[in-house]
């Protein structure tokens, strides 16, 4: 059985509950959501005592990130960019490699960034992306290909 840890910041009484819950209960969650995700490898190449805190630190990061008032143990902001660095390079590795996971996320960061700075060469690069992620058989990637990507590609058409 494979069970799901769901961390929630309870702003009001001042506290974070961590629980588990079996997996089938958070997968159309999970389906909706753009899932941040990083390699056990990436962590098992990290010293015990580095591996977790980079875990720790992204965790209270995402929590201070929406959170009002922040956590304020210290600047997530800056410690993220770091954070962010270190995945989007492993990421980009993988997705070289052929990962269609991978490239479907780099494309879903690409649509995100394309939309808002209304970049026809950034949903162009998406696009591509998406296309190779459905060639590995990608099963996201595939659906957005049939699904979403047709209106936004040809709204980005009038993108610069």
């Amino acid at each position: 059985m494979t069970r799901d840890i769901i961390i929630h910041y309870d702003e009001t009484a001042g506290k974070i509950v961590c629980s588990t819950v079996e997996h089938q209960l958070t997968a159309p969650l999970l389906d909706s959501a753009l899932p941040l995700e990083t390699s056990i490898g990436f962590f098992k190449a990290k010293a015990p005592d580095e591996a977790e805190r980079l875990l720790g630190a992204v965790m209270f990061a995402l929590l201070d990130l929406s959170a009002n008032p922040k956590i304020g143990i210290r600047d997530y902001s800056a410690q993220a960019v770091d954070w962010a660095t270190s995945y989007d390079d492993e990421l980009s590795q993988r997705a070289a490699s052929g990962d269609g996971a991978a490239q479907y996320e780099q494309a879903m960061a690409l649509i995100t960034e394309g939309m808002q700075a209304k970049s026809k060469k950034k949903m162009n690069e998406a696009g591509d992306l998406l296309q190779r992620a459905a060639d590995s058989g990608y099963p996201e990637a595939v659906e957005y290909l049939a699904n979403l990507w047709p209106p936004l590609k040809s709204r980005s058409e009038n993108y610069k």
